[in-house]
């Protein structure tokens, strides 16, 4: 990985583990969050995941840089487990 990708997984990776408070510090004001079934402005993603019981573990992997001229966008797998289950996507994160 480069360093811009390195750099965004830190964000996601706290984002991957975090509560709404972490969303609501690493979010931009416009930011526009995408996850299976949603598409969610940053007041409905912080208190989306405020209402969430968390991940027990998180696995980022298989990441990706995509680069454009304005842009940098990692895209990864992500699986996560709680209580039991098992959930794995994969998505791109936010630029």
């Amino acid at each position: 990985m480069d360093a811009t990708a390195d750099e965004l997984m830190v964000s996601e990776r706290r984002l991957a583990r975090g509560a709404g408070g972490d969303y609501a510090e690493v979010l931009h004001p416009d930011a526009v969050v995408v996850v299976p079934g949603a598409v969610l402005d940053k007041a409905a993603c912080v208190a989306a995941m405020d209402f969430s019981p968390g991940w027990d573990d998180v696995d980022l992997g298989d990441v990706r840089l995509v680069r454009t001229a304005d842009t940098a966008t990692v895209v990864y797998r992500f699986t996560g487990r709680r209580a039991g289950t098992r959930t794995r996507r994969h998505w791109p994160a936010r630029t």
